[in-house]
């Protein structure tokens, strides 16, 4: 069976607290995160059937500057790397420059692309 879990990584406790109750209303389960770290350490004790189905990852957070860039990197050399998303609210010149390292799509807080993406994985089949 595959995993049912999304991954929401942020600093903003109320980004996660909204987002975790928009993904339970479905059959997934979100699993949120402060910092990278945390959620790094929290998939290294995962098992390859437990992996999550999908990743939105804040790329500004607070004392983790470098963390959003290490997950994906953490992931990718796992072959972890599905549905992984970059959130902000201000893309910077550093943002760019992290995009065009990873080649990851960067969802705008304040856009409702964020929200499209969020029903889209969890419109997703667990087959997918």
């Amino acid at each position: 069976m595959d995993s049912i879990l999304i991954i929401i990584v942020d600093d903003d406790e109320s980004i996660r607290k909204s987002f975790s109750r928009l993904i339970a209303l479905t059959e997934f389960k979100p699993v949120a995160f402060e910092n990278t770290r945390e959620c790094m350490v929290y998939l290294e004790g995962q098992s390859g059937r437990d992996m999550p189905l999908g990743y939105l990852v804040d790329m500004h957070i607070v004392g983790d500057q470098d963390g959003p860039e290490q997950l994906h990197d953490f992931l990718k050399e796992r072959d972890m790397l599905r549905n992984f998303y970059f959130m902000t609210g201000d893309l910077t010149f550093r943002n760019q420059q992290v995009l065009k390292r990873t080649g990851i799509d960067v969802l705008m807080k304040d856009n409702y692309e964020l929200f499209d993406v969020i029903n889209k994985m969890c419109s997703m089949s667990r087959k997918d």
